[in-house]
């Protein structure tokens, strides 16, 4: 798995991602955003929810876990997160 496949595919359900979990924007962060990845990797995303929901987090987590094939952390983004997450996540981001 690379950043162009994993970037490919969360395209092509991005309107599934929308319908049925509120995800009205997501991004590759992290290693697979660099191109750092290693085996152990896991893929990062960040997400922004139309109404956010913890349920809705772990749903998206495993909907993207399986549709990947891989573990997946998931961050919401959010205004007032830590600033050093906030700029180490922007710095990287890949939206889709």
């Amino acid at each position: 798995m690379n950043k162009d496949l994993i970037l490919k595919i969360v395209a092509e359900h991005k309107h599934e991602l929308k319908e049925k979990f509120g995800v009205e924007r997501i991004a590759l962060f992290g290693s697979y955003a660099r191109g750092e990845q290693n085996p152990k990797s896991d893929i990062d995303f960040v997400i922004e929810l139309s109404k956010p929901d913890l349920f809705k987090m772990v749903a998206v987590k495993n909907y993207l876990k399986t549709l990947l094939n891989s573990e997946i952390d998931l961050v919401r983004y959010r205004d007032r997160m830590n600033e050093f997450l906030k700029k180490r996540i922007l710095s990287d981001a890949i939206y889709v």
